[in-house]
């Protein structure tokens, strides 16, 4: 009968994502108190076989910084590998714990399209005054420090290099 049949509806396919970033995944460079939007790591997500939904982006950064240097760590998606903040999109904030070590943008919902790429930016904005001559640095971001909705992740991005605050 009717009664006994158990359907279940099969699962759709999941989302390959292949993770990459230019070498260094943003250059050094100098970066002046009081300056908004620096970008300080970039990074892009290949998606194929079907829409993928990136839900966190975790980061560990380095250098001689202090957290009274800085005002906010910021992620932005884009459509395309060139970083603008006026048409680009600020999807997190961090304003707090920007102390050197790990860092985490939580609670996202960024889709990225079967067949699209994903480029995200990093940046930093700077109060005035800061501490120059201090830097700051970005460890490569690998597989493991993006969470997504589903996905079969691959892929590997390279170290950010070094900003040096200046006055």
């Amino acid at each position: 009968t009717m009664d006994d049949v158990n359907i279940t509806a099969a699962a759709g396919p999941t989302p390959d994502i292949v993770l990459s970033s230019a070498n260094p995944a943003a250059p050094a460079a100098n970066i002046t108190e009081g300056s908004l939007n620096n970008v300080v790591y970039a990074f892009n997500t290949a998606v194929t076989t079907t829409n993928a939904t990136l839900n966190s982006v975790t980061f560990t950064t380095t250098g001689g910084y202090v957290a009274g240097n800085i005002t906010n760590f910021k992620l932005w998606y884009s459509t395309d590998a060139i970083f603008n903040s006026a048409t680009d999109t600020n999807i997190k904030t961090i304003t707090t714990g920007l102390g050197t070590g790990l860092h985490t943008f939580s609670a996202l919902t960024q889709a990225i399209a079967n067949g699209a790429t994903g480029y995200f930016f990093i940046t930093v904005d700077l109060p005035c005054p800061s501490t120059a001559t201090n830097t700051l640095g970005i460890n490569a971001i690998t597989t493991a420090n993006l969470t997504f909705a589903s996905g079969n992740k691959s892929g590997t991005a390279f170290v950010g290099g070094t900003k040096t605050f200046v006055d």
